[in-house]
């Protein structure tokens, strides 16, 4: 009798076993489907090509039937015909299994019907809004193929030019009427009912930050016309000063008067802050930093920062290349305008890898901002500064060299028509600066300083991208006054400059080989960017530029040149680039290239 059992329950195994291992197999052998064609019939409009654009479905042995992607591909496809003027379109799909050969074959059965255009666009009962202003708000106008989803679309547009203009009760129905040849006339009818102000306004929220100062950063007052797009605005202003985190206007009635009382809800940010950090970077190649700072002093908007870092340089041997230390005051609302303002005193002591000089610095600076649609950013700076020179050269100068004043005034402007939400950047960036030292403003170093420059991003193709610089720079000692001190000179070279030299290690030299530092300077770059995936990335490049003294002329021959290639690893604060440059025109008893690595692009 056991045997028997145990002969049944054997034999109920390997039942079991065949079964599962045989769904097992065809579940394998399904999966294995491929997509063999994809045909289209019936399409006269679109050609195939554009069909196969628009679809997600895609063929090859490797690709596997979904039937949620062919209900989304036809969505796709129905979509693409009522946008050009088909919305009685018929689309089906159908699959056929040839199970010996393992293969699917997918047809989408088209039927177009008859194009159809928008032939007249009419708007009723508008008083006060003007026909022209809601006809450039939408998409459906005269001549263009109807799409009824657009219907509704232009309908909230209409909306919001009534809300905009302080009717935020307005009513808009629209009504879409087909002549005898099936053409579409669409009709819009408006009541657009009381106009509507801004009553009290309240705030929430506001623990650390006047009241008063957050409603003259918004620009909203009471008795003003209600409009959206200027509480957008407003919303989108007070986020930009770094004060909150969130800010919102809720409606909290309406008045007897027909008023709208609004309360602005905001979550304010910390306002305190500190932050340390070591990094590495081309001139300095060890950096340790540590700031603090308050961004709301007073409930203002006010600000103070306590900045320090130190660089080093470990080769050819460890020591300390430059020191700074600053304290600075800013105001980004002066005079609740949109002027920003900043005052700053600070001790630097400078000593290039290169050798060119050691400095030490200590002096205040008084800027003002502002950003105008164009020509851009526009900043004025005003600079107090005494020097000291410290090097070994320095020391045999005479104290009225060593010790010197320099009192300016500077002007920059910087355009940015990059596209800034991008991984992949296209556009420009300008920059020019001018600065005047000495002369009526007194101190020890007279000169007149020009630079400026024109970065350009241009996508060839997926993720490769070919990136252009050119910069150019002159200072000018003033007329009857001392030559320009060497530390307000131009260098050249390093990882983000002419690669291939010593960072500052590019410029005039005497007959000892010390570097003099150059009166004007070119500096060019083309380089080709390709970023593999998420994380990596590369880049070749070449560097073509020189300094010269006033007295010297540029030649096509004296140009310095370098060729190179970057590796680039991408982290959440930018990327991080190791390259190799060699010099096109070695120099005799000079390194050949360099080895390096810095932190951002070059450019």
């Amino acid at each position: 009798m056991s045997a028997i059992l145990r002969m049944l329950w054997l034999t109920t195994a390997f039942v079991f076993g065949a079964v599962i291992l045989h769904a097992e197999q065809a579940s394998q052998d399904t999966s294995r489907v491929g997509i063999s064609k994809i045909e289209f019939k019936g399409n006269r409009f679109f050609s195939e090509r554009r069909l196969r654009r628009e679809i997600s479905l895609k063929e090859g042995w490797r690709e596997r039937l979904d039937t949620l992607i062919l209900v989304r591909d036809r969505e796709k496809l129905i979509a693409a015909y009522s946008e050009q003027g088909f919305p009685d379109a018929e689309i089906r799909w159908s699959a056929y299994v040839d199970s010996s050969a393992r293969t699917t074959a997918v047809l989408f059965q088209i039927r177009e019907r008859e194009r159809q255009f928008v032939q007249s666009l009419t708007f009723s009962g508008n008083r006060v809004l003007h026909v022209e202003e809601l006809r450039e708000v939408v998409e459906l106008r005269e001549g263009r193929p109807f799409d009824p989803r657009k219907v509704g679309q232009d309908e909230y547009l209409i909306h919001l030019v009534c809300a905009n203009r302080g009717y935020v009760f307005a009513k808009v129905e629209h009504e879409v009427l087909r002549d005898s040849l099936g053409q579409v006339h669409l009709v819009y009818r408006l009541e657009e009912g009381p106009k509507v102000f801004l009553g009290a306004i309240s705030l929430a929220g506001n623990e650390k930050t006047n009241g008063k100062f957050l409603l003259a950063q918004s620009g909203i007052r009471p008795s003003q016309v209600f409009s959206l797009e200027r509480l957008g605005k407003a919303q989108q202003t007070l986020l930009g000063t770094g004060l909150l985190q969130q800010a919102s206007f809720v409606p909290s009635g309406l008045t007897p008067e027909g008023k709208i009382d609004l309360t602005l809800e905001v979550k304010e940010k910390s306002s305190r802050w500190v932050s340390a950090g070591l990094g590495y970077g081309a001139s300095d190649q060890f950096r340790i930093s540590g700031e603090w700072g308050h961004r709301n002093l007073w409930g203002l908007g006010k600000r103070i920062t306590l900045r320090s870092y130190g660089g080093f340089a470990f080769v050819p041997k460890v020591r300390n290349v430059i020191a700074r230390s600053e304290i600075s005051l800013g105001d980004p609302f002066l005079f609740s305008t949109l002027f920003r303002a900043s005052l700053s005193g600070y001790y630097e002591h400078d000593a290039p890898s290169s050798g060119a000089y050691q400095a030490q610095r200590w002096g205040c600076t008084l800027g003002l901002e502002r950003e105008w649609v164009w020509p851009g950013v526009v900043s004025g700076e005003g600079r107090y500064e005494k020097v000291f020179l410290s090097d070994t050269f320095a020391l045999s100068l005479p104290d009225s060299l060593r010790f010197r004043t320099t009192r300016s005034l500077g002007l920059r402007l910087r355009k940015d028509l990059r596209n800034p939400f991008r991984k992949i950047v296209r556009g420009l960036f300008l920059r020019f600066s001018e600065e005047y030292a000495g002369g009526i403003f007194g101190g020890d170093n007279n000169f007149v300083r020009t630079q400026g420059g024109v970065n350009a991003y241009l996508p060839v193709f997926g993720s490769v991208t070919l990136a252009g610089r050119l910069e150019v720079g002159s200072v000018e000692n003033l007329p009857d006054e001392r030559a320009v001190p060497i530390y307000e000179r131009f260098f050249l070279g390093g990882a983000s400059s002419l690669r291939g030299y010593p960072e500052k290690g590019l410029s005039p030299e005497d007959s000892t080989g010390r570097l003099l530092g150059g009166h004007r300077y070119l500096l060019g770059s083309l380089e080709i960017r390709a970023r593999i995936d998420r994380y990596w990335g590369g880049a070749l490049y070449s560097d073509v530029g020189d300094v010269w003294l006033a007295e010297e002329r540029l030649t096509y021959k004296a140009l310095r040149s370098s060729a190179g290639t970057e590796l680039h690893y991408y982290t959440p604060v930018g990327p991080i680039r190791a390259g190799f440059s060699v010099k096109l025109r070695p120099e005799p008893e000079k390194p050949k290239g360099a080895y390096y690595v810095a932190s951002g692009f070059a450019f």
